[in-house]
């Protein structure tokens, strides 16, 4: 057997399809929990830590939640480049949030 038709066996297996989707679930529950935990602490973070809880919530899709975790950092750190380079990247791809 090629190495080529080894590969394509073994991603089109039942038993590696189910361990990919299981390490996505386990991928997607660990950013979930890192986002809660950053959560529960955000009046702590600083500039860094708050971009990286957008960053987290952009991820999964909460855009309007990512939003306000960047203007509540900037507030606090206005100067911050992690922070105002999340929002530049946010309203050239979400410019319907900032009209």
């Amino acid at each position: 057997m090629s190495l080529s038709d080894f590969v394509l066996k073994t991603v089109s297996s039942p038993e590696y399809k189910s361990r990919v989707y299981e390490a996505r679930e386990d991928s997607l529950a660990a950013l979930e929990a890192s986002q809660k935990a950053l959560e529960g602490h955000l009046d702590d973070l600083h500039g860094t830590q708050v971009s990286r809880l957008a960053w987290l919530l952009l991820n999964q899709q909460k855009i309007d939640k990512a939003k306000s975790v960047v203007m509540q950092g900037l507030h606090k750190y206005p100067k911050n480049n992690y922070l105002l380079s999340l929002l530049a990247s946010m309203r050239d791809r979400h410019f319907e949030l900032f009209e």
